[in-house]
């Protein structure tokens, strides 16, 4: 069993490597073209639309894997589908609604709104490869999503890399990301479809919805306080602020991703033993302590290797210092990716849920009072700060309720 959450924990770590190698190369390519405030502005597109990522995923799969998403893939993809055009019409009333200082450099452009519509096409792609991802995860095959991970991104790779040739465009790197996510998703889907149900029951789809709902909540409160401080950043600093925040947040997310990986392959094994506490409880335990330590090497090393930064362009120096002060966090949020998917395979979504409501109302006053005085320094430290807390919550939640008891 430990062979086998090792394998396809290694499959979507290569994935994530090739994946992030080439998404390093378009980071270069772009903050190079576009500068400081360029890139802020795609930093704004790809932030605000990435935002409503989690209201389409809305911990469907969580649910799905507790039964056979073989059976119901129909149904998960129908529910998929509604909130990803629910997404979209957000997406829209903020076009209208979001405003903008030319003078100050403040706010969402024109260009950006522009962006924002082309972008949020992709909340539809990432509608079909989530539903199809539960199929990979159920069957353990992440070696097939390495595979199609790697072409779309590919993709994405060859038409910015054409942009970059002939003077890129913000418009044309954004539709290059919606062309990438679109192939990906295609690819997803046409690998699995002999292989699912596509019938749809309404009564199943809205039970779905009700099932996910507190898991579907919990994610959209961790995201807003994972990423509402680009946001803030937009209305209260410059453009400039965003674009060099958003770089060292761009390779952030590249860190934080790999205990997910870990949390996917462990997920179903969890789900398998979920009446062995005993079991249950030592195996999470082991694997958080595992993940916090690698996030405490990588934090060491990435540390010293910050000041590479400023080879993309000398115009984000500033940087090195907001990524450096995210690197604190980093083993807390190892250990909180470990933890918080062994108490959903306890069924405790709605803990999760006001642990995460919490959690954001504390991150997002921090972010008001402190952003005037400290920009994307000040977002930098809260993020560590609020994520500790979590930590330190689903640490206390999960030994009271599991580890003890299974002693």
């Amino acid at each position: 069993m430990h062979q086998k959450i090792f394998l396809n924990t290694l499959y979507q770590v290569i994935q994530k490597v090739l994946t992030a190698s080439i998404t390093l190369l378009i980071t270069i390519l772009t903050a190079q073209a576009l500068g400081v405030t360029g890139y802020g502005q795609l930093v704004q597109i790809t932030t605000t639309v990435g935002m409503l990522y989690l209201v389409v995923d809305f911990g469907m799969n969580a649910i799905a894997l507790q039964d056979d998403p073989h059976k119901n893939f129909g149904n998960l993809l129908v529910a998929r589908i509604l909130l990803a055009l629910s997404s979209v019409g957000i997406i829209a009333l903020l076009v209208v609604v979001l405003p903008f200082s030319d003078f100050f450099e403040i706010g969402f452009s024109p260009m950006v709104k522009t962006g924002m519509i082309i972008f949020s096409l992709t909340l539809i792609a990432q509608a079909v490869l989530l539903s199809a991802t539960s199929i990979y995860q159920k069957e353990l095959r992440y070696s097939a999503l390495l595979l199609i991970s790697l072409v779309g991104s590919s993709v994405t790779m060859a038409f910015i890399f054409y942009a970059f040739l002939t003077n890129i465009s913000l418009l044309f790197v954004v539709g290059s990301f919606v062309v990438g996510s679109i192939v990906t998703a295609l690819l997803s889907f046409i690998f699995i479809y002999k292989k699912v149900n596509m019938k749809v029951d309404h009564l199943k789809v809205k039970l779905l919805f009700l099932k996910s709902l507190p898991l579907g909540l919990m994610l959209i409160f961790n995201l807003i306080y994972f990423r509402i401080d680009i946001f803030i950043l937009s209305f209260l600093k410059s453009t400039a602020d965003v674009g060099t925040y958003g770089l060292s947040y761009r390779f952030f997310d590249f860190l934080i991703a790999l205990p997910l990986f870990l949390s996917n392959a462990l997920y179903p094994m969890l789900l398998e033993n979920q009446k062995n506490f005993r079991r249950n409880g030592k195996m999470v335990a082991a694997y958080t302590v595992c993940a916090m330590i690698i996030g405490v090497v990588l934090a060491i090393v990435l540390w010293f290797l910050a000041p590479l930064i400023i080879l993309i362009k000398q115009d984000f120096v500033g940087a090195i210092a907001s990524f450096r002060l995210l690197l604190f966090s980093l083993p807390f949020f190892f250990g909180t990716s470990l933890l918080q998917w062994g108490i959903i395979a306890e069924k405790k979504q709605k803990f999760l849920m006001w642990t995460y409501l919490f959690c954001a109302i504390f991150n997002v006053g921090l972010n008001i009072i402190f952003i005037p005085i400290g920009s994307y320094l000040a977002s930098a430290m809260i993020t560590g700060i609020t994520e500790c807390v979590v930590f330190v919550v689903l640490a206390s939640y999960y030994y009271k309720n599991y580890m003890r008891s299974a002693t």
